[in-house]
């Protein structure tokens, strides 16, 4: 576990519904992985990133994050906003950097 500077769960759903079971959104997979015994080693270096949604925004500080946009409208929300999210781990710490190419309007 001293090794790993991340641990990076990646999936498609954000919540339950349209094809997804209720046991299967990412956070749901995200809080079983972090309640399982073995995993409590690298608990603290676990994060979600997640998509379906047609947003890009951060869903659970520090944890979990949502990169669906990528230039798809959410009507609700996000208003179609495209962008890169680049993951860095230097110097101990986890850090997500957003770099916004495009926002439509909502």
């Amino acid at each position: 576990a001293d090794t790993i500077d991340a641990l990076l769960l990646l999936g498609h759903w954000n919540n339950d519904g349209d094809g997804c079971d209720s046991a299967s959104p990412v956070p749901t997979i995200y809080q079983e992985l972090a309640a399982i015994p073995e995993c409590a080693p690298v608990q603290s270096k676990l994060r979600y990133f997640m998509g379906h949604k047609h947003c890009n925004m951060v869903t659970e500080t520090d944890v979990g994050f949502m990169v669906g946009a990528q230039g798809m409208s959410d009507r609700d929300e996000c208003g179609g906003a495209y962008g890169i999210p680049v993951v860095d781990t230097t110097e101990g710490r986890f850090k997500v950097y957003y770099f916004p190419l495009a926002q439509g309007k909502n």
